[in-house]
């Protein structure tokens, strides 16, 4: 499997402070490095997805990411530049999408700033040997300053109603609520499915950002 190039940038203070937050001592000797996926990770990606979204279709009684138009999404992902990769110790721990476009499903949300500059976060999930270590968070600090970064004013996504861990841990790391909207599944077994819609205001890049505005496209791998 071909592997994107991981190249070295400085992090600011404000996205260290949070690289190892939440994580037990043994996780941070390790420390994750994030890329931006070739088309060819593409599928290892979608395995995680689907593996995820399997477990969740279990648990929650909903459909999710075994939805079989899923692996689309993430391959025009892949191809189109927006898809991310997260690898420690050489293992693909998890992946996640930041869009600079919103979904037309997101039309009719109360959004704080409806004309503002917003980048949309996707598919994140969490390899099952890697959960419970705060891998998670670290992604969501990630899709932040890479939507910082990138001009965008606020980062948005959306949670399945049903899975409290998610918007619990959302609205913990400063998401607001912005309401529940009603999308099409594409799936006959629940052809409608809930989601609520949360954001958050991003900082813009401090003067201790080392290099200003960073492409997201060169890949970045945090200092320990």
């Amino acid at each position: 499997m071909t592997i994107g190039m991981a190249v070295a940038v400085t992090v600011a203070p404000l996205w260290r402070a949070g690289y190892t937050r939440g994580m037990r001592p043994a996780d941070t000797a390790s420390a994750p490095s994030l890329h931006r996926a070739t088309p060819q990770e593409a599928a290892a990606c979608y395995d995680i997805l689907r593996s995820y979204g399997e477990s969740v279709d279990r648990t929650l009684g909903i459909v999710s990411w075994a939805h079989p138009r899923a692996e689309a999404f993430v391959h025009a992902d892949a191809a189109a530049g927006r898809l991310y990769v997260v690898r420690r110790s050489g293992a693909l721990a998890a992946t996640f999408a930041i869009l600079g476009e919103a979904a037309p499903r997101f039309s009719g949300v109360r959004w704080a700033e409806p004309g503002a500059r917003a980048a949309y976060l996707h598919r994140l999930a969490v390899a099952e040997a890697f959960r419970g270590a705060g891998l998670g968070k670290w992604c969501m600090v990630q899709g932040e300053r890479i939507a910082s970064q990138e001009g965008y004013d606020y980062l948005r996504l959306d949670a399945l109603p049903t899975d409290v861990r998610a918007i619990t841990f959302y609205q913990r790391l400063g998401y607001t609520n912005r309401g529940t909207i009603t999308v099409e599944s594409g799936d006959p077994r629940q052809p409608l499915v809930d989601l609520v819609c949360f954001e958050k205001r991003l900082p813009g890049v401090g003067a201790g950002a080392a290099g200003g505005r960073a492409d997201p496209r060169a890949g970045s791998r945090a200092a320990g």
